[in-house]
């Protein structure tokens, strides 16, 4: 196994910064973020690179100077994150975002690069995964080294002096060469940060669709599935709402929350205690987040999904349960119009009402085979893995490692 020193002379490095990655199927404390870079990463392996990421320290490979490789090839950098190692030219991060996520963010990423500038990597293309990475980038750039940007967030940015992170974003991607997005949604959102003269790249998230593939020979019962993060803009107490609505034409139909912890716990929780008796023993929640392989079937066994959020980068639930043979129900917001075909393999709903999900359950529910197989089909073709890291590397690295 390569030690940090070797690694950081490969002439083929790719530095994955990103504050989460889901390094064993028993961890379950990533969100969409970790699972992109996750998948990227590994084929990058196949593929002839050398992959390093720095995540935060969690207790199975946390340790000062160490790497952990994976079976899948991928190297893992998390030292015991330390305070004070920014230097006051690096005051400015901390004070536009001065709360703790801000903290323990550029706190971990400091402590990294005082890692890393002691081994001097070489050749290495360092790859910043959202706000988070703000530190991670500037270091890189004064240390002349090729960056890529990859914007993540979901956010309303024309005139919003609310959520500071936006601020950081904006200061990631002034010091990346290359800005990539998710979704044309949102680079058209991020026009507002007036990233001028940047070379700037499209390229959507994707699936594993070897992995998330229909089971329907398993399925035991009709229900509607969320998953996600329970926080304002998903809209899940509404769903609760609407799916109250819906269950009087299609009582066999339950309601399935796999809600990985948010702000919106107590309200969703609220919204189902209002419900008659007969109707919560329908319901399922689970605070928590699951394993991949559950979360599949989960996805499997479904009738319909839905995620009825009012702002969404990508949606990479919507593809995930489309994989897997599942129309769905989406917010008619931001990456949702490039991953949901209307009337096809899912319909598009306003977020905020209740009647309009209860419409768009209804048409998904009773089109469910025909479009569930239509989805199927469709993210085979556009959203597989295999065939979107092939671009990773066409569009970001190449130009930057020539």
């Amino acid at each position: 196994m390569l030690n940090l020193k070797e690694l950081l002379q490969s002439e083929r490095l790719i530095i994955m910064c990103c504050q989460e990655y889901p390094i064993s199927p028993e961890i379950c404390y990533w969100g969409g973020m970790g699972t992109v870079v996750k998948n990227v990463s590994e084929r990058l392996v196949h593929k002839g690179f050398e992959v390093l990421v720095t995540p935060r320290p969690i207790r199975e490979y946390a340790g000062d100077n160490a790497i952990f490789l994976e079976k899948n090839g991928v190297h893992i950098f998390s030292p015991v994150t330390k305070s004070f190692q920014a230097g006051e030219e690096n005051l400015d991060l901390y004070l536009t975002y001065p709360v703790s996520e801000g903290t323990r963010a550029l706190d971990h990423s400091f402590t990294v690069w005082k890692q890393l500038k002691e081994n001097k990597p070489l050749q290495a293309v360092i790859h910043g995964h959202d706000w988070f990475s703000v530190a991670d980038l500037r270091e890189a750039s004064k240390n002349n080294l090729k960056t890529v940007f990859t914007v993540h967030m979901s956010a309303d940015r024309n005139g919003n002096t609310d959520d500071k992170r936006i601020e950081l974003e904006r200061v990631a991607g002034s010091c990346a060469d290359v800005v990539h997005y998710v979704s044309l949604a949102q680079q058209k959102s991020c026009c507002a940060n007036n990233w001028v003269g940047k070379r700037q790249v499209t390229i959507s998230n994707g699936v594993d669709v070897t992995k998330f593939a229909p089971n329907k020979n398993s399925q035991t019962e009709d229900y509607v599935l969320f998953v996600g993060r329970l926080t304002p803009e998903k809209n899940v107490p509404i769903l609760v709402k609407a799916w109250k609505q819906f269950n009087q034409k299609f009582p066999e139909v339950k309601l399935k929350i796999l809600g990985s912890p948010g702000i919106c716990n107590t309200d969703v929780m609220q919204e189902i205690q209002k419900l008659p008796e007969a109707l919560r023993q329908k319901v399922e929640l689970r605070l928590e987040m699951i394993s991949e392989q559950e979360r599949i079937a989960y996805y499997q066994n479904a009738s319909v999904s839905c995620f009825p959020s009012s702002k969404e980068a990508f949606g990479i639930v919507a593809v995930e349960a489309q994989a897997c043979g599942v129309p769905a129900v989406v917010g008619a917001v931001g990456g949702f119009w490039e991953n949901t075909i209307e009337g096809i393999t899912g319909v598009h709903v306003d977020g905020t009402d209740p009647t309009s999900i209860t419409q768009g359950l209804e048409l998904a529910y009773l089109n469910r085979k025909d479009w569930g197989r239509n989805a199927r089909n469709f993210v085979q073709q556009f959203f597989n893995w295999d065939t979107i890291v092939e671009k990773y590397i066409e569009e970001l690295y190449t130009p930057l490692l020539k």
